[in-house]
């Protein structure tokens, strides 16, 4: 379904589940709720797509988990990975993290 058309359910469940990804990597929720200076149940509601933050506690969460608000619309593993065209197929081996040996003959040394 298109961005435009979601429900606010669904924009709830997509946030409520990106959420528990990134949640993932902390050994307890009570402590993440602690670090994040969210309540425990009110936390709860937002994994489970019940409840949606506040503008402020939105902009908290995406602050300690370094992502940006499109955590509410776009599955996390595509925010992770971006939308940059420099991180597509074709280009991620000639710039950026996945540099690999790029021959000349394809790419000549000097300044661009």
């Amino acid at each position: 379904m298109s961005i435009a058309r979601r429900s606010p359910s669904e924009l709830r469940s997509m946030f409520g589940s990106n959420l528990r990804s990134l949640a993932q990597a902390y050994p307890s929720i009570s402590e993440l709720s602690r670090q994040l200076g969210i309540n425990r149940t009110q936390f709860n509601r937002y994994l489970s797509g019940e409840s949606f933050p506040r503008p402020d506690v939105l902009a908290r969460i995406c602050q300690f988990f370094d992502v940006d608000a499109r955590v509410l619309l776009e599955p996390v593993e595509n925010i992770a990975h971006g939308n940059d065209p420099l991180c597509g197929t074709y280009l991620r081996d000639y710039v950026g993290h996945g540099v690999r040996d790029v021959p000349e003959d394809i790419f000549p040394s000097g300044f661009y």
